[in-house]
């Protein structure tokens, strides 16, 4: 979870919790089948994210530029830069 208008851009605030449980048989089978929904969705995810890169010559120093576009969402391009 972000919270920017308490931490600066670079930190973020994870939040967690922990439950009583005597099913863990049951527990195990779920939190398997959550890891690979999780995984499909990543996959399907990074075969549709763009990632070009370019190198800029300034003076002695060679930068290079990474421009990474996620998949179209709702008509709409969403562009990250670094």
């Amino acid at each position: 979870m972000r919270l920017k208008s308490f931490q600066p851009e670079e930190e973020y605030v994870y939040l967690t919790y922990s439950l009583k449980n005597d099913k863990e048989e049951e527990s195990e089978v779920l939190l398997d089948n959550y890891r690979v929904l999780l995984q499909r969705a990543l996959d399907w995810l990074w075969e549709r994210i763009k990632v070009e890169r370019r190198e800029v010559k300034r003076g002695k120093k060679v930068l290079t530029k990474v421009k990474i576009t996620l998949p179209e969402k709702k008509g709409v391009y969403k562009t990250l830069r670094d």
